[in-house]
């Protein structure tokens, strides 16, 4: 499991390495719709196609569920079609006549640019652990918790988290997030614990005396989640 971990979180530094400044367009984004800066349900009339991984239906997928809320959320149409496998040309002729919008929570592969060549977005992967959706939603609940200026010291004591914990700290300093990396905390400090799972299981710990309700922390970074992916799918289709 911590091999895979490292691998995906390896993988992933890679590809998104490159990419890093349209984090800040995100997170701008998702801020935006954490002040209620945007139109009343701007995708309204919109048609969004959830694709599983398997690429079928997947009633009940707490990942589908949470790209489903967020579509939702922005007044979209969503719609969960079964596919054959192999997904056949007029599989993906159908999505393209019926949607304006393609999601998973899961990679799609190939069956991603075959349905763009149709003029479709798609936005994959979008759950998974070291997406940049959840990368931006970790950092901005940080900052909501602990505002702009208190110190951050990201303590990553897994060799298998290194490659996230890096790219974590190089999306904070694009951010302007005050995250250093480190075993040892002052005690003024906060500290952001990596764990198995990606950024969604990392826990904000505070300095020494001050309480934090562990539950408070789940709820701001679920909320996070939320508004960016609700600005992924906007920057999708705008």
């Amino acid at each position: 499991m911590m091999r895979r971990e490292a691998a995906a979180a390896v993988a992933t530094r890679a590809a998104n390495a490159s990419s890093l400044h349209h984090l800040g367009r995100l997170a701008s984004a998702t801020e935006a719709l954490a002040r209620g800066g945007r139109a009343r349900a701007p995708l309204r009339g919109r048609h969004v196609a959830l694709l599983a991984a398997a690429h079928g239906d997947g009633p009940g997928d707490d990942g589908l569920d949470a790209i489903e809320s967020a579509a939702a959320a922005l007044g979209a149409r969503t719609a969960r079609p079964s596919l054959g496998h192999p997904v056949s040309d007029g599989d993906v002729s159908m999505l393209a006549g019926l949607y304006q919008l393609v999601c998973s929570d899961a990679s799609l592969g190939k069956l991603s640019s075959r349905i763009r060549q149709l003029g479709v977005p798609v936005v994959d992967a979008l759950l998974e652990p070291y997406h940049p959706v959840s990368l931006v939603a970790l950092l901005l609940a940080v900052r909501d918790r602990v505002g702009d200026s208190a110190p951050v010291v990201l303590h990553c004591a897994d060799p298998a988290h290194a490659a996230g914990a890096a790219l974590a700290a190089e999306a904070a300093a694009v951010l302007r997030i005050p995250l250093r990396s480190g075993i040892a905390a002052p005690s003024h400090a906060w500290r952001l614990v990596t764990a198995p799972g990606g950024y969604g299981a990392w826990q904000l710990e505070p300095p020494a005396g001050l309480e934090c309700d562990r539950t408070d922390w789940g709820r701001t970074l679920e909320r996070m989640r939320e508004l960016a992916l609700q600005a992924a799918l906007l920057q999708a289709v705008t």
